[in-house]
């Protein structure tokens, strides 16, 4: 999984995938499922207490919590741990509909 500068978020070129504070036991998943999507999509975390201004911005209201954006711009969020299976399925489906 590639680091990717929190400010990258809204300017991103490509695709990107965004996990809001994964559980310990949801690191595994997320971390698979990046190795499945990159370098198609990046897959990065986001640290909710050194970045307010992305939570505020983006209202982020529960944790964990996974946002897509689009070439900057948010196509889909869904709350909620999921198992790797699960995360490359939604993301695939929320970039094709």
């Amino acid at each position: 999984m590639t680091r990717t500068p929190p400010e990258a978020i809204c300017r991103c070129s490509r695709t990107l995938g965004i996990m809001v504070r994964p559980m310990p036991a949801e690191a595994p998943a997320f971390a698979a499922a990046a190795g499945q999507l990159e370098p198609a999509m990046r897959l990065g975390k986001l640290d909710i207490e050194a970045e307010q201004s992305i939570v505020a911005r983006h209202q982020i209201r529960s944790i964990p919590m996974l946002i897509l954006f689009d070439h900057g711009r948010e196509v889909a969020r869904r709350p909620g741990a999921m198992p790797t299976a699960s995360i490359v399925a939604w993301t695939r489906g929320a970039l094709s509909g």
